[in-house]
């Protein structure tokens, strides 16, 4: 298991890009927490603004939605989210 510090940079690479820096993190966060992964995906979704990054939480939490009740939380805040701009574009 990883020291909280370690978690915490690995969380942080969770930023909606897609790169292969963030599937690695994910690799590794699903290894080393299991079945707590979705927790700390909705904290994710919780703490920060972005849009890439809530795109990225909610897509990672979807393979644990008929077994965590943090996946199907995240995906009604998902649902329930307002906010209307999305990057530079603008929804109308």
């Amino acid at each position: 298991m990883r020291s909280d510090k370690d978690l915490v940079s690995l969380v942080s690479k969770l930023d909606g890009t897609g790169s292969e820096s963030e599937w690695a993190a994910v690799d590794e966060l699903r290894r080393n927490l299991g079945a707590d992964f979705p927790k700390l995906l909705l904290t994710r979704y919780i703490e920060v603004r972005s849009w890439q990054c809530h795109a990225s939480c909610v897509y990672h939490a979807l393979k644990y939605a008929k077994e965590s009740d943090a996946a199907v939380e995240l995906g009604r805040l998902a649902i329930k989210d307002k906010r209307r701009s999305f990057g530079t574009a603008q929804l109308r």
